[in-house]
């Protein structure tokens, strides 16, 4: 989790310099102090090979109405789809963050065989970005109020071998063995998101 928050406290003190935060809402109020009465400091301590336990710092157990989902439209609809090899087509990393204001996301995303991210699209929102999709990708970008928006999209490529299969969006690798899924709020609180899924058909 180290590499997470070093990256968002980095970058945040880097754009402070630059430009002045609104004033938080009192939605914002409310979901930041809930999720920081949940997850006072504390510091995390993992094995080789396992996944860290953080304890009463981040709760093992994705925040309610916290989510990344993938999908294959940008309204966040569509969920399965049917493509045939040497076909490129988008993906959507939804989040949906409920009353959370978030300035950073980490995940991974796995793909099927004979699926491959050809290039990453970012918002118009981000400030910096760091990883691989497919192994641990961090972004950073503006406060944004709780709500539902993409966060990142790509655009995937099918190999004459593939067979059809699932997208999943995973929790990214750290490098002290530890690994999450979710969001760091615009006061620097990091919460758990489930990851989704979406199916992929070979059309035939």
């Amino acid at each position: 989790m180290k590499l997470f928050l070093v990256t968002l406290v980095a970058v945040a003190l880097l754009v402070s310099g630059c430009s002045k935060k609104e004033g938080s809402s009192d939605s914002q109020a409310t979901g930041d102090e809930a999720a920081a009465k949940m997850m006072p400091p504390k510091e995390v301590i993992a094995t080789p090979g396992t996944e860290a336990i953080p304890g009463t710092d981040v709760p093992e157990v994705p925040m309610p109405g916290v989510f990344l989902d993938p999908f294959f439209d940008e309204a966040g609809t569509k969920s399965e789809i049917a493509v045939a090899p040497g076909e490129r087509f988008d993906l959507y990393i939804m989040a949906q963050t409920d009353t959370f204001h978030t300035q950073t996301t980490q995940l991974r995303l796995q793909l099927p065989p004979g699926l491959f991210v050809k290039y990453t699209v970012e918002t118009d929102q981000k400030l910096s970005s760091i990883g691989k999709p497919d192994y641990n990708y961090i972004v950073v970008y503006n406060c944004t109020p709780g709500g539902r928006y993409v966060i990142v999209s790509y655009l995937l490529e099918v190999a004459e071998d593939f067979k059809g299969g699932t997208i999943q969006v995973l929790p990214g690798f750290n490098n002290d063995n530890a690994t999450f899924l979710g969001f760091g709020t615009c006061e620097f609180w990091e919460i758990r998101a489930a990851g989704g899924s979406a199916t992929v058909k070979l059309k035939v």
